[in-house]
């Protein structure tokens, strides 16, 4: 994952802000409000629990 460098948080809206949060988090394609899984046919994935990467 490319680590996000050079940006002025200041200036992002808060839903640039809640992106880049999730991003941080390991939790891209997830929102806060639903717990879907993974579409696999697009190629989606979450990534595993903490205990799995250990």
């Amino acid at each position: 994952m490319a680590e996000i460098q050079d940006t002025n948080y200041e200036k992002l809206t808060d839903e640039e802000l809640a992106s880049v949060r999730k991003r941080m988090n390991g939790d891209v394609g997830r929102t806060e409000e639903t717990d879907e899984q993974p579409d696999k046919s697009k190629g989606e994935h979450f990534a595993p629990p903490p205990s799995e990467v250990a």
